[in-house]
């Protein structure tokens, strides 16, 4: 009768609340499991590494200051440079990201002369100590070229030596005719590594 009285009286309040908790968690991990199934779940300790990337791409960019050297008046059998800076020299700039090679090219000055001529000279300073074309060089400059020569070689980009000063030399023949005279000199950079 004892029995029976129990089996009228019901489920205990303790296994009640074994029975809500066995239910809650079975709910929860079904459904921790069948969310980790569809889309993982982040967020608890998991890491993951990602790698940027980028390409510096080698831009030569020769700048040149004093973009004109005047001699002004000379006579006939005169000599004239730009070392001793009047007038001044062409300054070279290399404002891109690689070293580059300079060449030069110049029109003719003289009427009575073409290039290559001991009347017309080009150098290179070497302040950077870059290679300037010694092997090209007679007393320090050489007879400017009609077609493009290498005059300097290597010249750095970094912030601290990126510039070179080239250097102008004339003597004027003394069968060259009187009037205005003028020389177009083209330098080029070529990218050198």
């Amino acid at each position: 009768m004892e029995l029976l009285a129990k089996a009228e009286k019901g489920i205990s309040n303790n296994a009640l609340v074994v029975l809500i908790l066995i239910a809650i968690f079975i709910s929860v991990a079904g459904t921790w499991i069948s969310l980790d199934k569809l889309m993982p779940i982040t967020g608890y300790g998991t890491s993951a590494t990602g790698t940027a990337t980028a390409t510096v791409n080698t831009t030569v960019n020769l700048v040149l200051y004093n973009t004109t050297v005047a001699f002004g008046s000379v006579e006939s059998g005169e000599v004239n440079s730009t070392t001793d800076n009047n007038p001044g020299a062409f300054n070279l700039s290399n404002e891109g990201s690689t070293y580059i090679n300079v060449t030069v090219s110049a029109t003719n000055l003289w009427s009575s002369r073409t290039n290559p001529s001991a009347f017309y000279n080009v150098s290179c300073r070497n302040e950077t100590f870059i290679t300037c074309e010694h092997s090209k060089i007679f007393n320090g400059s050489f007879n400017m070229q009609s077609v493009a020569t290498t005059i300097l070689s290597g010249l750095p980009y970094n912030a601290t030596n990126h510039s070179e000063r080239v250097d102008i030399s004339i003597a004027v023949p003394f069968a060259e005719p009187s009037g205005a005279k003028s020389s177009t000199l083209t330098f080029t950079g070529l990218g050198a590594f």
